[in-house]
């Protein structure tokens, strides 16, 4: 079987990393889809540029109930391990957030996936009711990061691949450690000497959390030199996202900062589930997401005022603030 090798030798760029005198490879895409199994070649990634793909993404055929009028249709999403590559999984494939630890100790609950075994990324439900849903932790989430590593010749390396959805999976960019047994941040990129990260509140206008399903709004900050990379997963159903300052956060008159786009709108339907301890079936609902992400370029007074804490971020004009504040370490989570 053909494979669709993505090409990477003119990628390849050894740049000081975020952990001492460590060197990150960061490939920033194009962008890569789940290949349709049996339909046509495995989408892969040769992560370290050496020939052989590392990992590969696929995605099922339809199976289909056929109980009319309750018909049903799910379709799996998979990411393959080669025999000298391992995936971080618990079940699903681990969805980590930006700046978790990935080494060789694995998260609580999760496990190295190797000798050839891979794991579902997501399912995709689709019903004739119209009530259609994603699975696992990337459904839940909407974008993350998986943990990976590979063997080579002068030892293990470890890495990340990131992943979101976009009416399906797609693979978005990838780092590695080029020294061996060296543990990397998801997200980190070889560029963060010096980065500034930002902790962020959430509060509606009556100071209410805005939460979803149990869930709570959550945000990565980072600015690097005059460039503020962004992921907001806020909780509820959005449109649009804007950095303003430094007049009051429910002033709409200052000058902002476009954050819309891309954006990920993650709507996860309720289901019933049995409950042994009462003998009934229950309904869950799984939380609706609004995710933006994406980098944008300040201009020097704003970079002075996001360092002051004088912006803050304003969801759907108004409707939920986030109050922007520097952290005391200027460094990804799980440096050491």
């Amino acid at each position: 079987m053909r494979e669709k090798i993505l090409s990477l030798f003119l990628l390849i760029g050894a740049v000081a990393g975020a952990f001492g005198q460590s060197t990150i490879v960061h490939v920033n895409g194009p962008e890569l889809g789940f290949a349709r199994e049996l339909e046509s070649p495995p989408s892969v990634l040769d992560l370290d540029a050496d020939g052989i793909s590392d990992f590969s993404f696929v995605s099922s055929s339809w199976i289909c109930t056929q109980d009319i009028p309750t018909s049903a249709c799910s379709a799996g999403y998979y990411v393959g391990v080669s025999p000298t590559s391992e995936l971080l999984a618990s079940g699903y494939a681990q969805v980590l957030p930006f700046g978790e630890w990935i080494g060789s100790n694995a998260p609580t609950g999760a496990t190295w996936n190797g000798s050839g075994n891979g794991a579902a990324l997501t399912y995709f439900h689709w019903r004739r009711s119209g009530e259609n849903s994603w699975d696992g932790p990337l459904g839940i989430q909407g974008i993350g990061y998986l943990g990976v590593r590979f063997h080579a010749a002068d030892g293990l390396h470890y890495g990340w691949i990131r992943v979101r959805l976009d009416g399906a999976p797609i693979v978005m960019e990838w780092a590695y450690e080029t020294r061996p047994n060296t543990p990397i941040a998801a997200g980190a990129t070889g560029s963060e000497s010096g980065a500034v990260e930002f902790t962020v509140v959430f509060r509606r206008p009556d100071d209410t959390e805005p939460t979803s399903g149990g869930y709570a709004s959550t945000a990565t900050l980072q600015l690097i030199g005059n460039v503020l990379r962004y992921e907001l997963h806020v909780a509820g159903t959005y449109e649009s996202a804007r950095l303003r300052g430094p007049a009051v956060p429910h002033s709409n008159a200052q000058p902002a900062v476009s954050l819309d786009s891309p954006r990920i709108a993650v709507h996860n339907s309720c289901r019933l589930f049995y409950d042994s301890a009462t003998g009934r079936y229950v309904e869950r609902c799984g939380p609706d997401f609004a995710v933006f992400f994406g980098e944008v370029t300040l201009s020097h007074s704003q970079v002075i005022q996001l360092k002051r804490g004088a912006l803050h971020l304003s969801i759907d004009d108004g409707a939920v603030i986030g109050r922007v504040v520097p952290t005391p370490t200027p460094r990804l989570r799980g440096q050491r």
